[in-house]
């Protein structure tokens, strides 16, 4: 796949996406899809299987999803391919853009907020 092709699959929006963007263009308030306490505290398990060598996991972040204060007990790089979005990385908030690079330690609460369908 080239640059193009990759950025139109990611531009794509799944069912998750398509019923959170729904909801804020209808002035409804969403019900939660992945019930969350407050913050979470997530886990390289969650992401990396036990019986496997994998040590880096790749994912788009999801378009008008809510925004869950979480850490994790690994490093989590950040890129910002096309767009913006909204962060609050130990209560600082910041927006980045298109070509921006963050790396988040492990422990550090943090959120991410994608509210535009050009985003990846």
């Amino acid at each position: 796949m080239n640059r193009s092709e990759i950025c139109q699959k990611l531009l794509t929006l799944d069912a998750e996406e398509l019923y959170y963007k729904e909801c804020k263009e209808n002035g409804r308030q969403p019900r939660n899809l992945y019930p969350v306490e407050a913050s979470v505290q997530l886990t390289e398990a969650m992401f990396f299987p036990a019986n496997t060598k994998q040590n880096i996991f790749v994912l788009k972040h999801k378009c008008y999803s809510p925004s869950v204060t979480h850490s994790h007990d690994f490093f989590e790089i950040f890129y910002v391919l096309r767009g913006q979005s909204h962060h609050e990385i130990g209560g600082k908030s910041s927006r980045m853009q298109e070509g921006d690079l963050c790396m988040i330690p492990p422990k550090t609460m943090h959120y991410i907020h994608v509210d535009d369908d050009s985003a990846i």
